[in-house]
């Protein structure tokens, strides 16, 4: 198993960022490699929502909601390929007026032979993460996409873009 550990605290008060994370169906808002994403079974929030992640690579991710509780989301991810199983935990912990510690903690378990490159795995993932931490700053400072590479789109509204149906 890869355990790969990326925490940053952002400019964004704890209601803010706990509203963006129970929107589960609606990651694509600030996460600067899913390109759209939206429920599969109709629930968009709460233990036992799931969505799907169309990346701008071309990769897709089914995931669904595991826990919620007081800050905390537990993400199980099933893909195929190389990646067997993944789990992500994500706290969010206030830290000051303004100001949330947010973390994840993802587990991936991989088989031979990307176990052999587990160590640049770790590093890319890690990556992805903080730009993750960057994009969910950045959205909820300005209300807009965030787009591929992290790059601020335009609102959200007049982008015309939705959560996808899957």
């Amino acid at each position: 198993m890869i355990n790969i550990i990326a925490e940053k605290t952002i400019a964004a008060p704890m209601d803010q960022v706990s509203a963006a994370f129970d929107d589960f169906a609606n990651i694509y808002k600030f996460h600067p490699a899913i390109r759209e994403s939206g429920t599969t079974n109709g629930q968009t929030s709460g233990v036992g929502a799931e969505r799907v992640c169309h990346f701008y690579d071309g990769s897709t991710f089914h995931e669904r909601l595991v826990e919620v509780g007081d800050g905390r989301w537990v993400v199980d991810v099933k893909q195929s390929g190389p990646i067997r199983k993944a789990q992500a935990i994500i706290t969010a912990v206030p830290e000051g007026p303004g100001r949330t510690r947010v973390k994840f903690d993802m587990r991936l378990t991989i088989g031979f032979p990307m176990n052999l490159m587990a160590p640049m795995i770790r590093i890319r993932f890690r990556r992805i993460l903080l730009k993750v931490f960057d994009g969910l700053e950045d959205h909820l400072r300005t209300g807009r996409l965030i787009e591929k590479g992290g790059e601020i789109g335009r609102p959200i509204e007049i982008a015309g873009l939705h959560a996808a149906a899957a």
